[in-house]
């Protein structure tokens, strides 16, 4: 009886080694800081030969648009703006190059960086820029929203837009949207670069495993 008890006492500290190897082995994970850059793009792709139709989009590839202007660039849409209060939205929806989520880095700040080409001047030009967000559970967050007035000169103005994160910690995102407006006194002012030179700077966590 002795002997048998023995035997169980050994073959549970041995189960119970055999386990803790186990979980001891097991990898783990942590998260590492990341960025990710989303142009704010605009083309005409050929789907077929001899046909195009213009869209815009917000993801990991520029476009080639060279004409495509904003909105609202005309005095009477200035004085509209006045009266309703709401600029002209352009949007750029992310497309499916974005990944499937984004835990958002609260800890570090966003940027959003926009060039505009202008052939005349633009005065008292306002750009406006905004950031929003969709969640799995089907809300819809406001990251930023932001605007700078300037007087454009013929040649090329960069607006950089920084935004913090500090109201979505712990928030995981599975959709975004640019969206950019400018109103003012124009001429031939607010080409926007939708080739590369304008741009979301996004930061994330991606969990990775370690060993």
């Amino acid at each position: 009886m002795r002997g048998m008890f023995r035997r169980a006492v050994v073959g549970a500290a041995t189960l119970a080694l055999a386990l803790g190897t186990v979980a001891t082995t097991q990898p783990s994970t942590e998260l590492v800081p990341r960025t990710e850059t989303l142009y704010i793009a605009a083309g005409c792709p050929q789907d077929t030969p001899g046909t195009c139709q213009s869209i815009r989009w917000l993801g990991r590839t520029p476009g080639d648009a060279t004409s495509n202007f904003l909105t609202s660039t005309l005095p009477v849409d200035e004085v509209l703006y006045h009266v309703e209060g709401e600029p002209n939205w352009r949007d750029y929806v992310g497309d499916d190059s974005l990944r499937d989520s984004y835990a958002l880095d609260h800890t570090r700040a966003g940027k959003g960086v926009v060039e505009l080409q202008s052939t005349g001047p633009g005065i008292q030009s306002t750009l406006h820029f905004r950031v929003t967000a969709t969640t799995d559970d089907l809300r819809f967050l406001t990251l930023t929203e932001q605007s700078q007035t300037v007087t454009l000169m013929t040649g090329t103005t960069v607006f950089e837009f920084p935004f913090e994160l500090d109201d979505f910690a712990g928030q995981e995102i599975n959709g975004l949207t640019v969206e950019v407006a400018l109103h003012g006194v124009n001429v031939s002012a607010g080409r926007i670069n939708q080739q590369g030179g304008s741009w979301l700077e996004l930061p994330w966590l991606e969990e990775v495993a370690v060993s």
